[in-house]
C-alpha cells in the first residue's frame, strides 16, 4: 500500500514530518517512508521499520533537507501472511515553508528586535530546537536583578483573514516568566503566558491562534516572576 504527500515546494533548510504508526500483528512487514524528486524519478529512502511492534501507537519525527520540489511517500508492506495490520495517523508537516516572521536565528534576527530594561536578547550558539545539536543558534534573554523585563518584537505582519498559527519552541528558568503579546495600531492583547518551566533547561513546543484583522506584531515579553537573582529565557 502506498500513501503519497501532495508536492512541496522545498526551500526550507528543515522540514519536519512528524506522524504516528502502529504496526500489530505476526506477519506485518514493513513501513518505508520515501522522499521522491526530479518529479517522481529519483527515491530516497529516508526512514524504515520492520516486524510486529505491539498493540500500540508510536510517534515518529524525520527531518527532509531539500530544495526542490519534493513529495513523500509512505509504503507498507505485508509479510508472508495475512495476519497483521499497518497503520498510520495524525500526518503533518512543520517549518517546511518559509512564512514571513518566521525564524529560526540560524543566521540573523531576521527583523525580531530587542527592547527593554533587562538584559537584551541575544543570539547564541548551543544546543537548540532546530538542529538538536551544539551548532545550532537560538535567542536568549540573561537576567540579573529583579524587576527587569525584556521584549523581542517581530516586524510587522499582515493581516490573516482567517487565522495565523504562531509556533514557537521555549525554554526558561524557574523564577523567569515569559508572555506572549499580539500589538497592533488599536491594542496590545496578551495571548500566552508561562512562569514556570516545564522541564528544566529542555525546549518544549509550543502554539497560539492568532486572529487579526490588522497589521500587527507579535511580542515576547520575559521578566523576572520570582525573588531570583538570575534566570534565562531562551
Amino acid at each position: 500500500a502506498i500513501l503519497e504527500s501532495p508536492i512541496l515546494p522545498g526551500g526550507a533548510e528543515y522540514c519536519e514530518f512528524n506522524f504516528f504508526f502502529h504496526m500489530f500483528g505476526e506477519h506485518v512487514g514493513s513501513l518505508r517512508v520515501l522522499l521522491v524528486t526530479s518529479g517522481g524519478s529519483e527515491t530516497t529512502t529516508l526512514w524504515i521499520t520492520k516486524s510486529n511492534r505491539g498493540n500500540r501507537w508510536f510517534f515518529k519525527e524525520i527531518t527532509v533537507n531539500q530544495t526542490q520540489p519534493f513529495q513523500l511517500r509512505l509504503v507498507a508492506d505485508r509479510g508472508n501472511g495475512y495476519r497483521g495490520d499497518i497503520a498510520v495517523d495524525n500526518l503533518s508537516f512543520a517549518k517546511c515553508h518559509t512564512v514571513e516572521g518566521s525564524c529560526t536565528f540560524e543566521e540573523d534576527f531576521c527583523n525580531w528586535k530587542s527592547e527593554g530594561s533587562g538584559a537584551a536578547w541575544e543570539r547564541f550558539q548551543g544546543k537548540d530546537y532546530t538542529r538538536r545539536n551544539s551548532y545550532g543558534f537560538y535567542v536568549r534573554s540573561i537576567f540579573q536583578e529583579g524587576n527587569s523585563s525584556s521584549s523581542l518584537i517581530s516586524p510587522l505582519l499582515p493581516p490573516d483573514s482567517i487565522h495565523c498559527q504562531l509556533l514557537f519552541a521555549l525554554s526558561i528558568d524557574a523564577g523567569v516568566s515569559v508572555s506572549v503579546y499580539v500589538q497592533t495600531d488599536l491594542s496590545e492583547t496578551l495571548v500566552w503566558t508561562r512562569n514556570a518551566p516545564v522541564k528544566v533547561g529542555k525546549f518544549s513546543y509550543n502554539g497560539v491562534s492568532i486572529n487579526s484583522s490588522q497589521p500587527f506584531r507579535v511580542i515576547f515579553k520575559s521578566a523576572m516572576s520570582g525573588k531570583g537573582r538570575l534566570g534565562q529565557a531562551k
